[in-house]
């Protein structure tokens, strides 16, 4: 990745991003179909394609966070937009970084770049790595063969690092135009759920700050349509570290590492004796 030869950070379940790092894994980012409810059907949510993010931090429309707090988009670019702006808030490190995964979304034959993305023109294979404690709505769900009920889930991306750190992304070509445009607040989610594998693999963390970068409480448009924060630098940074996206000793080695890198953190160091009660 192009940050690895500047900084190591330990971000996640202490795993230490760094050049040494030579992940295969693959992991998915998965989207689930929702069909039109029946008459007098409970638990549902409205026909359409969702991350799968989306829908297992979903909020009942009587919760005081209801599906109210999520900022409404027109399209993936106002979107990107967006989130580089909260990205760009918390730090050079976290904004350098979303801006390489933007302007990879155009890269499908260049390898010598940090990431590319290649075109599965029939399709991907459902690898099921996804695991999660919570229901989804019934109209998300269909009968399998042996009677039990299962997810409609549909793979979306396929996400691989190989050894000399490229990012592979391949992806269902024929289902992300589409998403992209009829979608575009889902669409986003799956970006970010992508982008996010690049500092932790715990999905409970990833859908939780998808979801937070996503919300009102983030950023919202002032009285100009401009996008305008809500949050400052050690607010955001604060929820990172209490949702798990950054550990403590993550943070203290990041601001000495930052001396010689050109990718700067920039963790005020208030923030920092708050994060590591110093």
């Amino acid at each position: 990745m192009f940050w690895r030869n500047s900084i190591a950070i330990i971000l996640g379940f202490g795993m230490i991003a760094s050049i040494s790092y030579a992940g295969q894994e693959t992991h998915g980012g998965d989207t689930v179909t929702c069909r039109a409810p029946r008459a007098n059907e409970a638990n549902t949510i409205a026909a359409g394609d969702y991350t799968l993010d989306y829908l297992l931090t979903y909020q009942a429309s009587t919760h005081e966070n209801a599906e109210n707090d999520i900022e409404v988009v027109e399209s993936w670019e106002e979107s990107a937009n967006r989130l580089m702006q909260v990205f760009r808030s918390v730090g050079d490190y976290f904004g350098d970084a979303f801006e390489d995964f933007v302007t990879s979304l155009e890269n499908h034959s260049d390898y010598s770049q940090n990431r590319i993305w290649e075109q599965a023109a029939f399709g991907l294979t459902d690898i099921k790595d996804e695991s999660f404690l919570r229901l989804l709505p019934s109209n998300c769900m269909t009968q399998d063969r042996d009677g039990s009920m299962k997810a409609r889930i549909r793979q979306a991306v396929l996400r691989t690092e190989n050894s000399s750190g490229l990012v592979i992304y391949q992806y269902d070509r024929p289902f992300l135009g589409q998403f992209k445009s009829a979608a575009a607040l889902q669409y986003s989610f799956l970006m970010v759920h992508e982008f996010l594998r690049d500092f932790v693999q715990d999905a409970e963390v990833i859908k939780r700050v998808n979801r937070f970068v996503h919300s009102k409480l983030v950023s919202g448009k002032n009285v100009q349509g401009e996008w305008s924060a809500k949050m400052n630098q050690a607010q955001i940074v604060n929820i990172f570290y209490r949702m798990g996206l950054i550990q403590e000793r993550g943070i203290q080695e990041c601001r000495v590492m930052n001396a010689n890198s050109n990718y700067n953190f920039n963790v005020p160091d208030e923030v920092v004796r708050v994060l590591v009660r110093q």
